[in-house]
């Protein structure tokens, strides 16, 4: 019941942040399918991560290491008319006290230039994770996330710093074989290139 009632916690602040900017913005009009139209841009980037991963997961489990890849692009399926709604996919691995953790993430992010350069961005996401301890099987759960990234963008050069929490469902897994999830908070440094 706890989880149910964290995960539509969540949903709901996302939710809010989400549709409170969709109907500022709507006023002045969305853009439907922009990839359509000529001027738009794809503006890919790739970029390395590392950070700190703080598994919430009972026993002896500590913070450590997360290592992983980011590819980002400007959103194919609808823009604001100010700022920039991003697809960012987020791909970790945290190997830590006999715990091995993996996510793939979908973070959709609206982004906000705070100068030429810098933009910050946030916005939920989903995922996909596989728990593989040392002592048992792997397990593969879902997982829900809210973040936010302050970017640096100039010419081809991207760097930024990364923060978001992640709930996901519960598995059997461990020596005992009993319930639990890896519900987390990452932070990362992100350092990549623009095409």
């Amino acid at each position: 019941m706890k989880k149910q009632i964290s995960f539509a916690v969540m949903f709901a602040i996302s939710g809010a942040l989400f549709s409170g900017t969709a109907r500022a913005e709507d006023e002045k009009g969305w853009t439907l399918l922009p990839y359509k139209n000529d001027d738009f841009e794809v503006n890919f980037t790739v970029a390395l991560a590392t950070g700190i991963m703080d598994p919430h997961v009972s026993g002896d489990v500590d913070s450590g290491a997360a290592n992983g890849l980011v590819l980002s692009l400007n959103c194919p399926w609808f823009q604001p008319p100010k700022g920039a709604i991003r697809q960012v996919f987020n791909y970790n691995v945290y190997d830590k006290d006999d715990l091995e953790i993996k996510t793939f993430e979908m973070n959709p992010r609206y982004f906000i230039p705070m100068s030429p350069s810098v933009q910050l961005g946030i916005g939920p996401g989903v995922g996909y994770v596989t728990i593989a301890p040392k002592d048992s099987a792997e397990a593969h759960v879902l997982s829900f996330q809210v973040g936010a990234d302050l970017d640096y963008r100039n010419k081809n050069l991207f760097a930024g710093i990364g923060v978001r929490y992640m709930i996901t469902q519960e598995a059997k897994f461990g020596g005992g074989m009993v319930d639990n999830d890896v519900d987390n908070l990452a932070i990362q440094l992100r350092v990549g290139y623009n095409f």
